[in-house]
């Protein structure tokens, strides 16, 4: 079964169009208020490119006129550009950036929930990540756009994840990247007591906690076995944990999902980690108008729900399921109680 992106992307329109039906009208006219003033901040300040250019050219042409005299104003407009890119990119982040902080918020708490958040500037720590355990962490590291929801009572928090190492011998740079893209974690429906992995790549993004051919085990279904690598210590918990619903989900994430993937079980969390694709929601796209960028900020989020269905993790007759309901039921008890004392 091969790998059809225009499948996602289809998904992420068609249901972006029927969540938006969740919004109010004074809710989708504020959004797209901000995307607008955002939009026309953007087109405002770039205008002034030229100022950043200018500063870059002189400075760079009064700097090098005593040396190199005859390069100086070449080597001044280099150094111009250099600068009215950095300007570019800051009004960019600070433009769309207050636009994200106002309008994701929104976003999030209509579709997952009163306590779903969005933090811009925040994300996975290197420790959690390397406690994870997925991919290995170098020295150039960084983790944005974090969003944590709640769908069907069940739990997430995702955030963007790059991380590279990056070495210097003075002459030149190199740059490996062990992993760019999306990680989320939910709460999983059950419990095991060692580690789960479930790779596309069996040398992909480092090593692994788990990673030993040793753990590896292969299932009834020859395609998801072509297709998957699966690592666990203890066997019973593998086939315990991997029901042929959940093959057909992975299987169905491969066929529809861009990137590769990378899938890990660890006591009562699933980790989902997506190689290659990134949620930047991001305002600056090639459509200018407020009503595309909301429809695509939305199909941007709403992933995160067909995790949850296609995995089956809301399943009530599961442990973690039961457990919740039941802490529920005893805080719903302890306030009945509170209120005919």
């Amino acid at each position: 079964m091969k790998n059809d992106p225009t499948l996602f992307n289809e998904y992420k329109s068609n249901e972006s169009k029927i969540a938006l039906s969740s919004f109010t009208e004074e809710e989708k006219n504020s959004i797209k208020e901000v995307i607008s003033t955002s939009l026309e901040d953007y087109e405002r300040l770039k205008k002034y490119w030229f100022v950043p250019f200018l500063f870059g050219m002189f400075i760079g042409t009064f700097i090098t006129f005593f040396f190199i005299s005859f390069f100086s104003l070449l080597i001044g407009a280099v150094i111009g550009v250099i600068f009215a890119f950095g300007y570019m990119g800051i009004i960019k982040k600070q433009t769309f950036g207050k636009g994200k902080d106002k309008v994701i918020p929104v976003v999030m708490k209509t579709l997952y929930g009163k306590d779903a958040a969005y933090e811009r500037e925040d994300g996975w720590s290197p420790d959690i990540m390397k406690n994870v355990g997925l991919f290995q962490i170098g020295n150039d590291f960084s983790s944005s756009d974090k969003i944590e929801g709640s769908y069907k009572g069940v739990d997430f928090v995702a955030s963007n994840v790059s991380s590279k190492q990056v070495t210097s011998n003075g002459k030149s740079t190199t740059t490996v990247t062990y992993f760019e893209g999306v990680v989320a974690i939910y709460q999983f429906n059950k419990s095991i007591s060692s580690s789960l992995e479930i790779r596309e790549d069996e040398n992909g993004f480092g090593k692994s906690k788990v990673f030993n051919k040793k753990n590896k085990i292969d299932f009834e279904d020859k395609e998801f076995n072509d297709q998957f690598n699966v690592y666990c210590p203890n066997p019973e918990e593998a086939f315990y944990v991997i029901t042929p619903q959940f093959i057909l989900g992975f299987k169905e994430i491969k066929r529809r999902v861009p990137g590769s993937l990378i899938f890990c079980i660890q006591s009562d969390r699933l980790v989902i980690a997506i190689n290659g694709l990134t949620n930047n929601f991001d305002f600056n796209k090639k459509s200018n108008n407020a009503d595309d960028i909301l429809k695509s900020i939305v199909g941007e989020v709403l992933p995160f729900k067909w995790f949850v269905d296609i995995f089956n993790l809301d399943d009530s007759f599961s442990s973690v399921s039961v457990k919740r309901k039941l802490k529920k039921q005893s805080e719903e008890n302890e306030i009945n109680n509170k209120q005919n004392i």
